[in-house]
């Protein structure tokens, strides 16, 4: 479980220093403030939205489920797998930046 924690860490790590990076390739100087405050709100509502998301979905799928002491972990994983597919979809926009994005 450790490894687990680590790698995942690792992996965030890298996914938000890469996203901070690319935030603001084409932001004029003159822009800079504006958009550090809008990026860093963006983010913020965003991780509130999953959050939002995980409950909403965990709290459907306890209802609706008929919870057994042997399927206890279920409703979690519903909402983690909920979570998770709409983290994916960030690999859409992901791929349709142009290949020279950040090579300055």
């Amino acid at each position: 479980m450790f490894a687990i924690l680590m790698v995942s860490g690792l992996f965030m790590s890298l996914l938000f220093t890469g996203y901070n990076a690319l935030a603001f390739i084409d932001v004029e100087r003159s822009r800079m403030n504006a958009a550090t405050s809008f990026y860093a709100t963006f983010q913020q509502l965003s991780l509130s939205v999953g959050i939002c998301l995980a409950a909403v979905l965990l709290s459907s799928a306890e209802s609706i489920s008929n919870i057994h002491d042997a399927h206890h972990l279920v409703p979690y994983s519903i909402a983690f797998l909920g979570v998770a597919g709409l983290s994916s979809m960030a690999v859409a926009s992901i791929a349709r930046l142009p290949r020279a994005v950040g090579q300055q």
